[in-house]
Parts: C-alpha cells; structure tokens; sequence
C-alpha cells in the first residue's frame, strides 16, 4: 500500500485557502501521515475538523498569519490525544490573550 509519513502544505496568497477536504480525499493514504506542516495565511475551523479524523497524526505544525479563538477552540486534547501540536507562527507574544488561556488550560501551562 502507498504511505505517506511527511506532508508539508505551503500557500502564499493570504486570501486563498486550501481545501484539505478534497486534499485528502483518500482516506486511507491520508491515516499514513505522521507529520503534517501546514504554512497558510489563515487557518478555518473546518480545516481543524479534517485533521482531527488522522489517528496516526504525531505532528501537527501551524505557521497561519491569521487565527481566531472559533478556531482555536475547536482544538482538543482528546481529538489530538496522541500529537505534539506546534504553532510557528503566530508566536505567544502575538497571539490574544483569549487564545493564550484556552491553549493553556486545555493542554499545558505556557504553551509555546
């Protein structure tokens, strides 16, 4: 069977967005990945809810110039139980404090 264990998601135009659900159609390749990286202008509740579906996920890295708190918050601990999530960007410091307290209390204090 085909795998993949690295997928990097790159896209430069801050207004457009990348369909993950049309993306990883093919559910069964898309349960081989164990690290994703996902660089974009902004990041959707939706997109978040695509991801969610990959068990074997081990890595989720965001780097979004734009995130709010709808999206953040669909973010759980038990829906991501088994993945380290970095957010790149934006960084703590820039990041609301709204967002700050809800990464804090629903995986671990000062998170990154």
């Amino acid at each position: 069977m085909t795998s993949l264990k690295f997928i990097s998601i790159g896209i430069y135009n801050s207004k457009e967005c990348i369909n993950y659900e049309k993306l990883f159609n093919n559910h069964e390749l898309f349960n081989t990945i164990g690290y994703v990286g996902i660089y974009v202008g902004q990041i959707r509740k939706r997109d978040i809810d695509i991801l969610k579906n990959n068990k074997n996920l081990k890595t989720l890295r965001i780097s979004c110039e734009i995130i709010d708190y709808d999206t953040i918050s669909s973010i759980k601990k038990n829906d991501f139980s088994n993945t380290m999530i970095i957010f790149e960007n934006p960084v703590r410091a820039k990041r609301s404090v709204e967002i700050n307290n809800y990464l804090d209390s629903e995986f671990q204090i000062n998170f990154p």
